[in-house]
């Protein structure tokens, strides 16, 4: 590397290498010849750094390569326009791929696997991180596979993430696009927090995860749930608390604990054609705020209620389809709500149900 210059393309044999590299030139090619991470190894000689560190260089390419044993995999600090691409990078004891103030890179097809953090992004914007496999052996805590924090901007397209405390997560983070990825077997699946807003989840899969699927706690407003699809979560298929103004569309949630669930002053969230089927309870409000309007949805064959409201009030249940549930839709101490349009059919016990709850209108419904 200290003989490397702009432009220049470094191939590096098959073997092993026991090296900790500093890369602070741009434009630079770094790949192995075979093209294959199984056969060029680089094992850090220091574990308590970097096994190759990319700092303030631009352009960037690695390609190909086993590298494990280091305190952190591959570093890029203030670097844009880089790429990592068909690597493979392992035990290391933090971060396995770490982004700091580091725009406009492409992470793609790369396998990562126990470590603490798989891909983390810190004031990083506008990067592609996609059909990147990410897994662990167990699943530890506090461990994050793919993990947005202060970045704004990047597109998360069909990575595949399992075995984590969070599959992918983001706090203060904004603008993201994460379509397509699959987010199963970790305890949380998808995680917002932090006043995370705008963001768009769109065709992603979020299964058996031991918690929840989708999760947005303490998120901000105006982020986009749309086509995803959460089933076999042990608690919530999605789950909203302390978190108003986003939109929940066309979603398909089935055989969860709670289907879809709000909570703790969730507040003006809209939830529109989604479908809830086989889960203990549908679409559940619990200390719910107001303004949230749930229309056209379809809640069918769910153990408990389809819909169910508890301490939530002046919220709208419009247009929505009940079936084969138990109780179709449920009014628990609630008040100023607004039931109308609703078609409910083949309930177990009960159809539309009012109890310790005042000035709820109920109109034009059929049962």
């Amino acid at each position: 590397m200290n003989s490397a210059g702009a432009n220049d393309e470094i191939i590096v044999a098959p073997g092993t290498y026991n090296e900790n590299i500093y890369i602070g030139i741009s434009d630079l090619v770094i790949r192995s010849s075979s093209g294959s991470p199984k056969d060029t190894k680089i094992v850090a000689t220091d574990s308590s750094k970097y096994v190759v560190q990319i700092h303030n260089g631009d352009r960037i390419t690695i390609k190909g390569f086993n590298i494990s044993g280091g305190k952190h995999g591959i570093g890029l600090e203030g670097s844009t326009g880089s790429t990592l691409i068909n690597n493979v990078i392992h035990s290391n004891q933090n971060f396995s791929i770490y982004l700091a103030n580091s725009n406009n890179n492409i992470l793609i097809n790369n396998t990562i696997f126990n470590s603490t953090n798989g891909i983390n992004l810190v004031f990083s914007d506008e990067n592609n991180i996609s059909e990147n496999r990410v897994f662990n052996d167990t699943i530890g805590s506090s461990t994050h596979n793919i993990f947005l924090n202060n970045s704004h901007n990047n597109n998360l397209q069909g990575n595949t993430v399992s075995d984590g405390e969070y599959g992918i997560a983001m706090r203060y983070s904004n603008n993201n696009n994460l379509t397509s990825n699959n987010a199963s077997g970790n305890k949380k699946g998808i995680y917002l927090t932090l006043k995370s807003s705008e963001n768009t989840l769109s065709g992603n899969l979020a299964n058996s995860n031991s918690e929840s699927g989708i999760i947005l706690d303490n998120a901000g407003s105006s982020n986009n749930l749309i086509n995803n699809t959460a089933r076999m979560n042990s608690n919530n298929g999605i789950g909203l608390a302390n978190s108003s103004n986003n939109y929940l569309a066309n979603n398909i949630v089935y055989q969860n604990s709670k289907g879809i669930y709000l909570q703790s002053s969730a507040s003006g969230n809209i939830l529109s054609g989604n479908i809830v089927n086989l889960n203990l309870q549908g679409i559940q409000l619990e200390n719910a705020g107001s303004n949230n309007n749930l229309t056209g949805n379809t809640v069918n064959s769910n153990t408990n209620y389809g819909i169910y409201l508890v301490n939530s009030g002046n919220n709208f249940l419009l247009n929505n389809v009940a079936s084969r549930d138990n109780k179709g839709i449920y009014i628990m101490s609630s008040s100023g709500n607004k039931i109308s349009n609703n078609t409910l059919s083949d309930t177990i016990t009960e159809g539309i149900t009012f109890s310790l709850s005042n000035s709820n209108t109920l109109s034009r419904n059929s049962l």
